[in-house]
């Protein structure tokens, strides 16, 4: 349920830092960090604090980055039950920032990029 608590702040974050994002009707929703997120999490959460919004009808993209295994340099997609290397199976790092980042829906690299 955690997911909850970083949907809410990565939403409240992108409404604060594209003010004309509601207006807009789509957001993209980028996991930086799929240890700690899970996809289909996420989007529930992102759809029902939408909706409480008032913006049921947004668009919404959710997008998972992979992570690079520090021990093989494999890229993996994992989930928060198995945060692990695809390739090798050493456990992956979690990144010292927000989980989840919200913005429009312009293209991964905006979101996780942090590019405004």
């Amino acid at each position: 349920m955690h997911e909850a608590g970083a949907v809410a702040a990565a939403i409240d974050e992108a409404f604060e830092a594209w003010p004309s994002l509601a207006s807009d009707g789509r957001m993209a929703v980028s996991i930086v960090d799929p240890t700690r997120a899970e996809a289909s999490a996420v989007e529930f959460y992102a759809r029902a604090l939408l909706g409480e919004l008032g913006l049921d009808g947004m668009t919404l993209s959710v997008r998972t980055e992979p992570v690079a295994c520090e021990l093989c340099g494999a890229a993996s997609v994992p989930t928060p039950v198995e945060p692990c290397c695809e390739a090798c199976g050493a456990p992956l790092p979690r990144s010292t920032g927000p989980a989840i980042v919200c913005g429009p829906d312009e293209g991964a690299d905006t979101i996780a990029s942090g590019v405004r």
